[in-house]
């Protein structure tokens, strides 16, 4: 098996349907570096993770959000 590298913009998937893959920390930050370009071109994904009880976040734990 060989690696693909595709360059292009990972918010916007060549083949649809998509799922976007990104993993995020338990502490309940959202703010930095990737996520930045998810809010701006899908914010309902912003709102699902900053709704969740910090309490609720566990590692492992897996969100899926419809964003069209």
């Amino acid at each position: 098996m060989t690696i693909r590298y595709i360059i292009g913009d990972a918010t916007l998937p060549i083949h649809r349907p998509a799922l976007i893959i990104h993993i995020v920390n338990d502490e309940g930050h959202w703010g930095a570096g990737f996520v930045q370009s998810l809010s701006k071109k899908y914010p309902k994904a912003e709102n699902a993770y900053r709704h969740i009880p910090v309490d609720h976040l566990q590692l492992g734990s897996t969100l899926f959000v419809p964003v069209d």
